[in-house]
């Protein structure tokens, strides 16, 4: 299923470690991200477009937003593994270095070959762990 905001572009009002506030239209997003866009991020009053993923539980509605479409891909993907929740693919997400730019444009498939072999580790992992 597809999230209800495909992005948010708008002005990057407050930027912590693992969050950032984003106003658009007069409305602040509470959006939280992975650790490593810290430095990635422009500078508090400078526009920035994130790309979104809304949870929706019982008692919360939480946006989790990323860079670019590859992460946020990434993200649904890494979410889909039994026993790792939205936090939990943040986490990863965070711990994963940055993709580089060079070899990005070079080759394309890099990025998503690294992360369907860290998928696949991912989801071995929780086939052994004991119940």
């Amino acid at each position: 299923m597809d999230s209800m905001y495909a992005y948010i572009k708008g002005e990057l009002a407050e930027k912590n470690i693992d969050s950032i506030v984003v106003e658009a239209a007069g409305v602040g997003y509470l959006i939280y991200i992975p650790t490593q866009y810290f430095d990635m991020l422009p500078d508090e009053g400078e526009d920035v477009k994130i790309y979104t993923y809304l949870c929706v539980r019982e008692d919360a509605m939480i946006l989790y937003g990323f860079l670019s479409k590859d992460d946020l891909e990434i993200f649904k993907l890494l979410i889909t593994v039994s026993g790792i929740g939205p936090k939990g693919g943040l986490a990863i997400l965070s711990t994963l270095p940055a993709a580089d730019e060079q070899l990005g444009r070079m080759h394309q498939d890099v990025p998503m070959i690294y992360v369907l072999r860290f998928y696949r580790a991912i989801q071995r992992l929780y086939q052994r762990r004991p119940e």
